[in-house]
């Protein structure tokens, strides 16, 4: 059968003018992308050319001739009646009524002094024009008289964007948390923001995020929000911005922290403080004042541990909340690999591994708890090798050591969680102070998703959840990190019975889904969406003609 005889409903028949149609559109988008090559290059040919011709005439017009003759084009084009712009004089005096029945003489003059800003005469103009809100007698009631002030037309518009707004409006918005943050420290991001991100989204509420740096993008979250938290951000000037703006908005702005960095007292107390320089030092109590003045200017407070929320109280903030560091999506995925493609693994009757997640080098005065007690027990039993992943100054009698002592830096989380998962022991010292009782348990809970053993030191937030010789050990003196360690290394069965113990706590107590229930949902509660019988449609920055030019523009119009 020939092609022309083809039923027209057959596959055959279809087929073919799919393949004709598709045929055209590709000649067709052919076609497009040369006449669009082809105005590339025109336009550029003519910004080229627009360009030397500006240049010339700046030129010309700062030679001495043009500026003499000045006066003359003036004279000349008002013998035409028209402005030296070229524009109609009767137009102009047409659109300054209008000005003028519309907004009165402020309006007039604001509109000419900006319209001449740039020339000499617009500079005389602004000086002429720049006094004081003019002030007017009204007769009232009664025969008295009342004087009152005249506002020009920029002190209009700064008292309609600085006036406090109604604390109704939010009950139109859609439920929505704004958080601004610091987001350049990636450890306390992932624990205090990215988590925070998805347990809020998870109960229903729409969530942005912007770095506190960037003050125009905070600014403008801030108008559609209908809750703020401000996480680890400091009370500097663009911040005391963003804060006065909630307040005008009417939001009851959060303070968010999860260190004790907002009480100088306190934070003196950090044995780590030691091991900085003395500028570093300065640098970081200066920035406590400042931690400090932030959560004072807001209403409510988030603390990521108990110790942390009666320092926010002792402070002055009375509405505080403890939503504690947990696992998220991101570890239980990294944990869920590891388990199911397994790790390098090691003769443990040759080696038998200590981990410790050091993070910076302000945990030196830390490790230096239990390095008496870790050194004691690598001497007791050769097997034992200490991996440091981190930065850290281990002290000098760790040198006889040799290889037996290994660091690790620069690891994304992923392969810091694949580095511990390596591990036959880990570990956990901090100093006895109200700093480190503060600091939530991150090395337990991440040691522990991975039924790994951790001997830690008796701060608050570790022992909420660890019970000695049943998930975990505890150690405080020489002699118990020394004994700790070498039980767990004589005993693998031991150490497998604490991990696994350890896992099943962990999961109970810090997936998302316990978190969520448990901390979040009674801070924030599940938003109130209301669903609207009317369809609302919001236009934005539209132009009409004649200035409607640009694709956006037309597909909005049309």
């Amino acid at each position: 059968m020939a092609y022309s005889e083809l039923p027209c409903n057959t596959p055959e028949k279809q087929q073919s003018t799919a393949e004709a149609l598709t045929a055209s559109y590709r000649a067709s988008m052919r076609i497009q992308a040369m006449l669009m090559d082809d105005i590339a290059h025109e336009a550029s040919s003519l910004r080229h050319e627009l360009s030397q011709s500006q240049h010339q005439l700046s030129i010309w017009q700062h030679t001495l001739s043009w500026r003499l003759t000045a006066p003359l084009r003036v004279v000349r084009h008002l013998s035409k009646g028209q402005l030296p712009t070229g524009r109609k004089i009767s137009d102009v005096y047409r659109r300054l009524q209008e000005i003028y029945q519309d907004e009165g003489a402020a309006g007039v003059r604001f509109r000419i002094s900006h319209r001449l800003a740039r020339s000499s005469l617009g500079r005389a103009a602004e000086r002429l024009f720049e006094r004081k809100p003019t002030k007017v007698a009204m007769t009232v009631d009664g025969g008295a008289k009342k004087t009152t002030n005249i506002l020009t037309h920029e002190e209009k518009i700064n008292q309609v964007y600085s006036a406090h707004v109604s604390q109704d409006r939010l009950k139109d918005f859609t439920p929505r948390i704004l958080i601004i943050a610091e987001l350049s420290l990636r450890q306390c991001a992932k624990y205090r923001v990215w988590q925070k991100e998805g347990q809020l989204r998870s109960l229903g509420w729409l969530v942005d995020v912007v770095d506190w740096r960037e003050t125009e993008e905070a600014l403008s979250a801030l108008q559609v929000c209908t809750e703020v938290i401000f996480y680890r951000v400091p009370a500097f000037p663009a911040v005391e911005l963003l804060l006065k703006e909630a307040r005008r908005l009417e939001l009851s702005p959060w303070w968010e922290v999860d260190d004790l960095i907002f009480s100088a007292e306190d934070y003196k107390q950090n044995g780590n403080l030691a091991t900085l320089d003395k500028q570093e030092q300065e640098e970081l109590l200066f920035g406590v004042r400042l931690f400090r003045k932030c959560l004072l200017s807001c209403d409510k407070a988030i603390a990521s541990t108990r110790v942390l929320a009666q320092a926010m109280q002792k402070a002055g903030i009375q509405h505080t909340v403890v939503i504690e560091n947990a696992l998220d999506q991101q570890t239980l995925d990294v944990v869920a690999d590891i388990r199911q493609n397994g790790v390098p693994q090691h003769d443990m009757q040759r080696e038998i591994r200590i981990v410790y997640g050091s993070g910076t080098r302000t945990h030196d005065a830390d490790f230096r708890l239990a390095a008496a007690g870790i050194l004691a027990a690598m001497q007791a039993d050769q097997r034992l090798t200490l991996h440091i992943i981190g930065d850290l100054t281990l002290p000098s009698e760790f040198d006889a050591l040799g290889e037996r002592v290994q660091t690790q830096t620069g690891l994304d989380y992923a392969a810091y969680m694949q580095l511990l998962a390596q591990a036959d022991i880990t570990i956990a010292p901090l100093e006895p102070t109200i700093f480190n009782d503060a600091k939530s348990n991150i090395k337990f809970l991440e040691a522990a998703v991975l039924s790994l053993p951790v001997i830690c030191s008796p701060r608050d937030a570790f022992m909420q959840i660890v019970k000695d010789g049943k998930n975990g050990l505890v150690a405080q003196t020489d002699a118990e990190w020394r004994d700790a360690i070498l039980k767990l290394t004589a005993d693998s069965t031991f150490r497998k019975t604490l991990g696994d113990q350890a896992r099943t706590d962990v999961l109970d107590h810090y997936s998302p889904e316990a978190i969520v229930k448990n901390q979040v949902l009674p801070a924030f509660g599940k938003p109130d969406v209301q669903q609207s019988a009317e369809f609302r449609i919001l236009c934005a920055n539209i132009y009409y003609e004649p200035r409607s030019f640009g694709g956006q523009h037309l597909l909005q119009r049309k």
